[in-house]
């Protein structure tokens, strides 16, 4: 349920997490679709947000996996390829 509200929040008010997490007031933002062409995102929820200079890659998990690590790399991987930027991943634990 938290991870529904904080991607809910990211998804609606994108402006105001990148100020708080790039530091960036820029007013062009956009929150891309959070499906990559590979597979599917395996995550409690996901927000890509794209601003002039990157995108920030937020997930908010309840219980992180193991796998966590590589799962990121290869998101960080994909979203450079997609969009040749640099991207900037958080990753929220939002409890149970």
């Amino acid at each position: 349920m938290r991870d529904n509200l904080c991607k809910y929040l990211a998804e609606h008010y994108p402006t105001a997490f990148t100020q708080w997490l790039l530091n960036d007031a820029s007013a062009d933002v956009s929150v891309l679709k959070t499906e990559l062409n590979l597979e599917p995102i395996r995550a409690d929820a996901v927000t890509l947000v794209q601003t002039q200079h990157c995108i920030l890659h937020l997930e908010f998990q309840v219980e992180p996996e193991a796998t966590l690590p590589l799962r990121i790399l290869d998101y960080w991987l994909r979203l450079y390829r997609t969009y040749r930027c640099e991207s900037v991943q958080v990753l929220i634990e939002v409890g149970s």
